[in-house]
Formats: C-alpha cells, structure tokens, sequence
C-alpha cells in the first residue's frame, strides 16, 4: 500500500464512504418498498369500496322491491341484533322475505302469543283498530351475511333502499 502512495487513514475513508453509500442505497430502497406497499394498500381499499358499493347497489335494489311489511322486519332485525322474529303460522309467497334465502326458519317450540293491532275498515267505510292474539308457529333470524351488510348499510349511510 506504501508503494501505491495510500496509508490506512485513505482505506478507512474510502471503506466507510462505501458503507455509507451501500446504507443510503439499502435505505432507498425499503423506502420505495413501504410506498409500494401504502399504493396497494390503497388500491385494496378503493377495490374493497368499490364492491361494497356494488353489494349494496344489488342489496338497496332488492329491498326496494321489498313490501313495507318487509322492510319493517328488516328493520327490526337491525334493530333488535338479528333477534328472532316471531310469527304465526302463514304461508307467505315464495318472494316474501320470509320465505326467502335472506333467513334462517324453524319452528318455534314455547307457547308464548303475539297481539298485533290491526286497521280495519268496517261496512261503514271507516277504518278501527282491532286486536288478534294468535300462536307463535315460526321463529326467523337473517342470515348472517345479510345482516352484517344491512347493519353496515344503516350504520353508514342511514338507509336499507334507495328510498329511505
């Protein structure tokens, strides 16, 4: 080294300038590698929302189609955790949301009666309330999937439908 003209001090220097280039390249590089990784983070997300948007498109479209009776039990569904829906014994037509793929059914084992009041008009025209009291046959919960998306879609934006 003598005969080459440089001493240890111009070794050490050159070595540790070295090491600080090779750290700011190792450190440029884990940087691109968090940006790359926020970027897809981000692309993830507007694809998540952008599904969502998509599920509850079809969702709101659905229950629009939907009788009001129908979307008061989907409200009290909402409202009540998913708790079991008690019914009577009614053969609902096969589009109801009682009879659809939206729910779980069985058979309701307890003797517990139901009152509904009831709007009637009478021969007269005019319109009464009337009580029923009546058996529980059937118990109904949301499907799991329908509920969460239903919950987030009130929680959310304040509605189940387009019209609400």
């Amino acid at each position: 080294m003598k005969r080459l003209g440089y001493s240890w001090g111009v070794i050490f220097i050159f070595v540790c300038w070295m090491l600080i280039i090779e750290s700011i390249l190792v450190l440029v590089k884990y940087i691109k590698k968090i940006f790359s990784m926020i970027r897809d983070n981000q692309y993830r997300d507007a694809q998540r929302e952008q599904q969502t948007k998509e599920i509850l498109e079809a969702l709101w479209t659905r229950v629009d189609e939907m009788s009001s009776v129908e979307k008061e039990h989907l409200k009290y569904f909402i409202n009540h955790n998913n708790k079991p829906l008690l019914d009577r014994n009614i053969s609902y037509p096969y589009e109801h949301l009682l009879n659809s793929d939206w729910v779980h059914k069985t058979q309701y084992t307890g003797n517990k009666l139901i009152s509904r009041k009831v709007n009637i008009i009478n021969d007269n025209g005019q319109t009464e309330a009337k009580e029923f009291t009546y058996s529980v046959k059937y118990q109904y919960i949301l499907k799991e999937p329908i509920y969460k998306i239903l919950k987030y879609s009130w929680e959310r934006y304040g509605r189940i439908s387009h019209f609400d």
